[in-house]
């Protein structure tokens, strides 16, 4: 949430999610490009950032998954650990892909 110029992001005490503010926010997208999850997205349509705020705690998608492959976990110490330790491989493996193109930004040679 650092990485947000205007301090548009922000956590909700409540759910832990990130929260976003539209009106602070000048649409960088700084937050997309350091978010490790991807949960952050833009929106060329509408020119406005994508957020999930977790339905205020009762996410409708795990809701209505038909698979039963999502589900919501409350935030804790080990799932904040777990999401770090999946952030580092991420962060790791796009420094991997980003040696073999030379820093060039693309994916293909």
């Amino acid at each position: 949430m650092n990485i947000c110029p205007t301090g548009a992001l922000y956590r909700n005490l409540k759910t832990h999610a990130v929260g976003w503010h539209p009106a602070m926010c000048t649409r960088c997208r700084m937050c997309v490009q350091a978010c490790p999850f991807g949960n952050i997205v833009y929106d060329a349509l509408s020119g406005d950032m994508l957020k999930c705020d977790y339905c205020g705690g009762h996410p409708n998608c795990v809701q209505f998954c038909p698979t039963g492959a999502l589900e919501y976990v409350e935030d804790t110490i080990s799932t904040r650990s777990r999401k770090k330790a999946f952030a580092a491989k991420l962060k790791d493996a796009y420094k991997e892909v980003e040696s073999w193109t030379a820093g060039s930004g693309r994916f293909c040679a």
